[in-house]
């Protein structure tokens, strides 16, 4: 069991309990209409972590609200978290500068990270809370079509990979030169949207290969269980980018394939969601525009 205060195994072990209960979180579908949003500033959650689990957890828990808040927030806003309801955890960074004394005796400032959380609770746990108008969602946005989208996010990729159509199999081959992505022949997809996440999840490979920094793995199979998570990632958040649903047909045995790897690594979750998240960023050319939750 995680201790209390290690904030990103929390997230894990509760993670661990989506898997066993046949849930993929990365693979779900934005509740509410949109990413998971903090109540007390309007704005998403940081950290593709918080926003995938929160997401799985409203999937599994049948919550319809993309609203998130603390105890607090609640009583601040009128309301109250119901009797009998319990928090979900999200990790949040923070910065903390101390002064320190250099070897010519100057003194600088020297700042660093801080790894904190607080539990919070989905608006369907709450009771006399509004949401602001302003946070409610514009009726008269355009509806844009998920293949036009998907097409649309491509094209403007700052580097696109080479991509064939050949055979039945999906790959990314990073060593061929030039590499290259192979993808099954059009025709053995039964929609558009099932070649785009395959698509998504090469073109995740392809990504990470360029992007994700050096990680101190201890053998290969570690390599590959987390760069196939980074991939998977990446996948389903370019898929929800374009509208398009991102489950996949996940067997009994696949999901139970995740369980291992996250039990064996305390906080490849959070870290592989952060990886993700900093390859779609550059995938969409964007800076990053997170609220700490």
């Amino acid at each position: 069991m995680a201790q209390k205060n290690d904030w990103a195994a929390l997230v894990q072990e509760r993670v661990l309990s989506l898997l066993e209960s046949g849930t993929l979180p990365w693979q779900q579908p934005w509740v509410g209409g949109g990413v998971p949003t903090s109540l007390a500033t309007g704005k998403p959650y940081a950290g593709a972590s918080n926003r995938v689990f929160l997401n799985a957890v409203a999937w599994q828990q049948n919550y319809t609200s993309r609203f998130w808040l603390t105890y607090q927030r609640a009583q601040d806003l009128g309301g109250h978290v119901r009797k009998g309801e319990h928090g979900w955890p999200v990790v949040y960074l923070s910065t903390r500068t101390i002064e320190c004394e250099t070897p010519d005796g100057q003194t600088e400032t020297v700042a660093y990270p801080i790894v904190g959380g607080r539990y919070v609770f989905n608006l369907d746990q709450t009771e006399g809370v509004t949401v602001p108008e302003d946070m409610l969602p514009a009726s008269t946005a355009a509806v844009i079509q998920p293949f036009d989208q998907c097409w649309t996010v491509f094209t403007k990729l700052p580097e696109r990979p080479r991509i064939q159509f050949n055979g039945a199999e999906a790959f990314y081959a990073p060593l061929s030169t030039p590499d290259y992505i192979n993808l099954p022949t059009p025709q053995l997809f039964t929609t558009p949207d099932d070649l785009w996440k395959v698509a998504w999840h090469e073109i995740g490979h392809w990504a990470v290969e360029r992007q994700s920094k050096d990680k101190p793995f201890t053998s290969a199979t570690e390599t590959y269980s987390f760069e196939e998570l980074i991939a998977e990632s990446v996948a389903a958040m370019l898929a929800l980018e374009c509208g398009i649903d991102p489950r996949l047909e996940n067997t009994a045995a696949y999901v139970q394939g995740w369980l291992k790897p996250l039990q064996d690594n305390k906080r490849w979750y959070v870290q592989a969601m952060s990886e993700a998240s900093r390859v779609v960023d550059w995938l969409l050319n964007r800076q990053p525009t997170e609220e700490a939750a």
